[in-house]
């Protein structure tokens, strides 16, 4: 728990440990649409693991909030959000007081979690969101969750238009909560951003509004809305229109070539080098979710020099089961092998020009291709890297 990790003193230690169960889950993991989702909410709700106690809170986090509310109603993953230690330290509220109230949990709270910046909120709101989230804190030492009354606001307040009487305690922030959840506008904006992260970075309307009805219709809940989502028309035409941010990459990778028992650590290297280390975004905004923040030449550069080296052997604990392959390639011509890893990357077919041009490679000079030659062989691992640098398997 929270006191066990605060108590050994051991942040950095923490950290890693955390960074390399996540990668081991997204690599191992049976169920890939859980991790998938846990990692769009811990953008949505986007923590800087190496502020604070968060270094500490942000594994408690990642277990008892993302994990296990990540398909549960939105409402039960906001409000285990708002109780939660990492969250209460990273955005101040742990010491948002009567006469003093700290409005960055609130504002954020709004602008990123719920409505969305024109959500319809002002900023008379968020000093009443601010004053109503008074006195809600946590132990230091043990990371438990309390609400501080001698601390509290326990004045009428009114947040878009329901009005919270006075002398109440934490039921204000509670009520807050509750309307924020039910709001069109967090319908729509929750929606969207589910949208952008399963479909395109300019989701159809068609599929937002799909999804947002059925997030009206169910209450909140996730299951109904990922599943409107994934059934919708424009999920299945979506193929090649969202590109890979590094840690899709680095996993799906190390998935597709079923690297076994890694324990993760290099490949959480991996991504800090492709900028995206796990729960290190700055902001509380979370990682970009677009093609414009991540293609460029330097990150460019950087993904085609990992995955190289990845299939090169030259990266600490990946290593690729070559005999397994070898037994399962039909014919060891160079468009036989080709054709099986093309198939067991990219599962679809590529331009006839850009196999012509692996084929050619696999040949080089002094071909025909024959796994034979010592040369020739050293050929195939180079021919996994350029097939994962491939515009085919950037993009999914």
């Amino acid at each position: 728990d929270v006191a066990e990790l605060v108590e050994m003193e051991m942040a950095a230690q923490t950290l890693r440990e955390l960074l390399a169960a996540t990668m081991a889950r997204a690599i191992y993991s049976k169920r890939q649409l859980l991790q998938v989702l846990v990692d769009h909410w811990s953008n949505h709700f986007s923590i800087y693991a190496g502020a604070g106690l968060c270094r500490f809170t942000k594994t408690w986090e990642d277990r008892e909030v993302m994990r296990k509310y990540a398909l549960a109603s939105f409402r039960e993953l906001l409000g285990a959000d708002a109780h939660s230690p990492c969250m209460l330290d990273y955005l101040d509220n742990r010491t948002s007081k009567a006469g003093a109230p700290n409005e960055n949990y609130a504002r954020e709270l709004m602008e990123l979690h719920t409505l969305g910046v024109d959500g319809g909120y002002t900023e008379t709101d968020v000093k009443e969101v601010a004053r109503a989230f008074t006195g809600w804190t946590f132990n230091r030492r043990t990371g438990e969750f309390i609400f501080r009354r001698r601390w509290h606001d326990d004045g009428v307040k009114e947040v878009l238009g329901h009005v919270l009487p006075a002398g109440r305690g934490e039921e204000d922030g509670e009520d807050v909560l509750d309307i924020l959840a039910a709001h069109e506008s967090t319908a729509h904006f929750v929606s969207w951003r589910l949208c952008r992260r399963l479909v395109a970075d300019d989701p159809p309307s068609a599929v937002v509004d799909h999804a947002a009805k059925a997030f009206r219709d169910a209450n909140g809940d996730l299951r109904q809305v990922v599943r409107a989502i994934l059934l919708h028309d424009d999920f299945w035409a979506s193929a090649g229109q969202k590109i890979r941010r590094p840690f899709e990459y680095v996993a799906a990778a190390a998935r597709t070539l079923a690297i076994p028992d890694m324990d993760g650590h290099s490949m959480a290297y991996a991504l800090r080098l492709l900028g995206q280390g796990l729960f290190l975004w700055p902001a509380p905004n979370g990682y970009p979710d677009a093609a414009g923040a991540w293609i460029n030449t330097d990150a460019l550069l950087k993904r085609w020099n990992f995955c190289l080296a990845l299939a090169e052997g030259r990266i600490r604990d990946a290593v690729i089961p070559w005999d397994r392959f070898e037994g399962e390639v039909q014919s060891f011509s160079a468009e036989g092998v080709v054709d099986f890893f093309v198939a067991l990357i990219l599962h679809q077919e590529i331009l006839p020009e850009d196999r012509d041009a692996l084929i050619a490679f696999l040949d080089g000079d002094d071909g025909p291709f024959d796994i034979n030659k010592r040369a020739h062989r050293r050929r195939v691992p180079t021919l996994l890297g350029l097939i994962l640098d491939s515009p085919y398997f950037q993009w999914r």
